[in-house]
């Protein structure tokens, strides 16, 4: 009976801290980056963007007020988009707030740069 138990799946972890489902919430953010117009222009054998990273992501206070808010987060994302102009790839990039509120992650994209190192918007 032990010799068998070696052989069994572990069990997979639950992840139900205050930051489960924020990697669900970025996939989303790149598959809207995605069928955005910044990705609408590519390469005939290529990808309209590409190489897609997430390259920071720093916890936030809570909004005052914001009754079953339990986590608040700024991520950056850079990713390469295809420029018919110079028929190759620019570096492009962009940030986002994550709030998760009664278990719900919402984002709101961020109008202005972030700082990829550090993840400080201004």
């Amino acid at each position: 009976m032990l010799a068998l138990g070696g052989c069994q799946k572990a069990q997979k972890a639950t992840n139900t801290g205050p930051y489960a489902g924020l990697s669900t919430a970025i996939a989303v953010w790149h598959k809207d980056i995605e069928a955005s117009p910044i990705c609408g222009a590519k390469p005939a054998n290529g990808h309209a963007c590409q190489n897609f990273n997430v390259e920071c992501k720093a916890s936030m206070d809570l909004e005052p007020g914001k009754v079953g808010q339990t986590a608040r987060v700024v991520a950056g994302l850079s990713w390469d988009a295809w420029s018919a102009q110079r028929s190759d790839y620019d570096s492009a990039s962009g940030g986002a707030i994550f709030a998760k509120t009664n278990g719900v992650w919402v984002r709101t994209d961020l109008t202005g740069p972030i700082n990829l190192a550090t993840c400080v918007t201004s």
